[in-house]
Formats: structure tokens, sequence, C-alpha cells
């Protein structure tokens, strides 16, 4: 079946290019788990397999029986409703999209159901405030003790330098990359966001969502709270682990 192809205005390309990165490295996380993998957003959910599956591997829930062999657009729109419909069932608001825009390939609406999942999954609300509020008010608590400039206020050009990153990946397992006073930096900035990430793959098997020339050259926001989130999400889960493993020696 012929995928539509959607133009992407200028203005739009860069956000849109980094944003459909992140996002497709970031489902693939969950999908290898099924040796699964979507080569792009824009096209690889049209027959709402990868979507269902994504889907039952983020809620730990079973969406049902789902066409596996879908050949026409009626089958397309099919497997895609009953994932429309899930979402929507778990009380998440989806803005102007239906199955017809997963299997069109509309990928401004596709990129903003992606973002409505990780926001759930991954990101979460812990409490009072927006998700972006709570996020940046733990990132500077990590970072307190080390020598960044001034507070993080955004996911963009707070970021675009490395000092940030590397901060936080060290506050992880503090030692891991720079002493605080982060004399363990070059300055250079694609060189310490590299290192930064590097870092944080093979010690807290953080997936590189972003590349470092995008988050000097065109950081986008909810890319960098995608990624940034899985910092958090890894100490959360190793105090869960310490947590139970005391319980049990109790």
């Amino acid at each position: 079946m012929a995928q539509q192809q959607h133009a992407v205005s200028p203005a739009d390309k860069t956000w849109v290019d980094v944003q459909k990165k992140a996002f497709t490295r970031w489902a693939n996380q969950f999908l290898s788990e099924r040796r699964m993998k979507v080569e792009d957003l824009e096209t690889g959910l049209s027959n709402g397999i990868n979507l269902c599956n994504l889907l039952e591997i983020i809620s730990s829930k079973s969406l049902g029986k789902i066409n596996l062999k879908p050949t026409m657009r009626y089958h397309y729109l099919e497997n895609n409703g009953r994932a429309v419909k899930f979402i929507k069932d778990e009380g998440l608001q989806l803005v102007g999209i239906g199955p017809e825009d997963v299997v069109d390939g509309k990928v401004k609406l596709i990129l903003g159901l992606i973002w409505t999942l990780i926001l759930r999954y991954q990101i979460n609300m812990i409490g009072q405030g927006s998700p972006k509020w709570e996020l940046l008010q733990w990132i500077n608590a990590q970072i307190a003790p080390y020598n960044v400039d001034k507070p993080v206020v955004n996911f963009t050009t707070n970021w675009c330098d490395g000092r940030v990153l590397s901060a936080l990946c060290d506050s992880v397992q503090p030692g891991v990359l720079t002493p605080t006073d982060m004399s363990a930096l070059t300055n250079d900035a694609l060189q310490d966001l590299e290192k930064a990430m590097q870092t944080a793959l093979d010690n807290y098997n953080i997936a590189r969502l972003i590349d470092p020339e995008d988050m000097v050259n065109c950081p986008d926001e909810l890319s960098m709270m995608t990624y940034v989130s899985a910092f958090r999400n890894y100490l959360s889960e190793e105090e869960d682990v310490r947590l139970l493993m005391a319980g049990v020696r109790l």
C-alpha cells in the first residue's frame, strides 16, 4: 500500500526532524523487546502493528487481537482504530488525531500522539506542578553541588554547551564523569556532550535519543525532556531495587 507523503515547511523542518529521530528511538527501545523496529514514525506506524505492540509493552496491558497481516487500508484503519481507542480508554486526550491520520503519515499529529504516550508512561506527573516544572526542579536539585553557571530554566539553550548534561550524568554516580568543579570538561560542547551521553549509555543504559549536534544546533524541548527524564527514572528504579533488597533481608 503506497504511503502518502506530507511535506514539512522549511520553517518547521529542523525541529520535526530532531523530534522524529528522538521519538523513533524512544519507541524502538520498547519495540526491541519483541524484535520489532520502526525506521521512521511517519510511515512505520501506518499498518497499526507497531503502534499496538508499543502500547502493549509500555502499558503492560493487552489490546486484544489485531490483524497481523494487513493488506488493505481498511485493515490499517482497523488496527490503528484499536490503538486510538485504547489510548482514550487509558484516560489520555488525543487532540485532532484519528486512525486515518496515522495511516496517512501526518507527521506532526503522530509526533503529538507519541508525546502524549511519553508524558504518561515515562515522564509522568509526580506532584502538583506541570511535568516540565517538576523535571526542572529535580534537575536543579541534582546538579546543585556542581559548578554550573545558573539554574536550568529550559530544555533548549541551557543544554547546548554540555555543562548541565555532564553535571546531571555525574550526579547519578558521582565521580563517573567529572569532579563537581567541572574540571574534566573540555569546554568543547560537542565533545562534552558526546562523552556525557556515552557515559550515560555505558553506565546507566540510558539510550542516546538525541545526537550531540542536534543539542547544540537545534535543541528541541520535547526531545530533551524525553531524554533527560530517563535519568530520573533510572535513579527511581535503582531506589526501588534497593528498598526491595532491604525488605528481603529484613
